[in-house]
């Protein structure tokens, strides 16, 4: 799908949603891309999706603030902040992980082997994300082809009393056979979905990435 007609599909189930969407003021998203550039690009043939933000206010006073950024191939990246009850906006970082894999060939289908997952450097932008206010559950979806079927599936979750995410699991895809076959990367390296995935994924996966959209 061309990346603006994916843009326009996206913000138009977004549109959907019949619960209220809390904004950033255009003043205030104008000032954290600017400020993040390196981090949240806005590319000109992109600015439908950079305009983009999305505001889950916590019980505390603080929020969760999703930052439109970009459209890479058909992968929209959202920068994570938190917004401080003063109204200062902190980036997140969100526990990352190294994935060491072995791919093995079988006519057109790749298989790939999770043989080690290391923990890495916080991540800041999140693809695909759906956030979860009842559970604090953030997920994110990353893309190697269109099909779905070469992908990453990774969840956070938040802690109110520390103010910061922690990873739930982190899942690779392990076949490009056109359906969804996880590999569990993290926390424990194994064949099959991660603990914690349950009804996250599927084989559709705009099925997935819009059933929870935000």
């Amino acid at each position: 799908m061309p990346v603006p007609l994916l843009a326009a599909a996206l913000l138009a189930t977004a549109a959907a949603d019949p619960a209220p969407r809390l904004r950033l003021t255009p003043a205030e998203r104008t000032t954290l891309q600017a400020a993040h550039r390196d981090r949240c690009p806005a590319i000109e043939w992109e600015s439908v999706w950079a305009a983009e933000d999305w505001v889950f206010p916590f019980p505390d006073g603080t929020a969760l603030v999703l930052l439109g950024c970009n459209v890479g191939a058909y992968n929209p990246s959202t920068l994570v902040l938190l917004r401080h009850q003063e109204g200062r906006f902190e980036v997140l970082g969100l526990p990352a992980v190294a994935v060491e894999t072995s791919p093995r060939r079988e006519g057109a289908v790749i298989h790939t082997t999770v043989l080690q997952a290391t923990p890495t450097t916080a991540r800041h932008a999140v693809v695909y994300p759906r956030f979860d206010p009842e559970t604090g559950v953030l997920r994110g979806t990353s893309l190697g082809r269109g099909l779905g079927d070469a992908r990453t599936d990774t969840a956070w979750t938040w802690s109110p009393t520390e103010r910061r995410f922690s990873l739930l699991y982190w899942m690779v895809d392990a076949s490009t056979d056109g359906h969804l076959t996880p590999s569990c990367a993290a926390p424990t390296r194994a064949d099959g979905p991660c603990p914690g995935h349950e009804g996250a994924v599927g084989d559709d996966h705009e099925s997935m990435v819009y059933a929870d959209w935000k």
